[in-house]
């Protein structure tokens, strides 16, 4: 399945993020507060319809997209 990409989506990688691997992000990873962005990665994980793991460490955000029962998830398909 293919999806059209958002302005959201041509600034921040999500299919890459949402691959099933743990990604750390720092605050030069993106805009904004860590909180905000927090927030930001969870609506996309709606949108593309995962759940979302997340765990906030001072500046750094780990997260880890789940199949929607919340299974591990492989690669996104392109």
């Amino acid at each position: 399945m293919r999806w059209q990409q958002t302005p959201s989506e041509r600034i921040y990688p999500w299919h890459d993020w949402f691959d099933g691997s743990a990604w750390e992000l720092t605050c030069a990873d993106f805009d904004g507060s860590l909180a905000a962005f927090r927030a930001r990665c969870y609506r996309m994980a709606r949108e593309f319809e995962y759940r979302l793991r997340t765990r906030a460490e001072g500046d750094r955000l780990f997260i880890q997209a789940l199949a929607s029962d919340g299974s591990p998830l492989g690669p996104v398909p392109d």
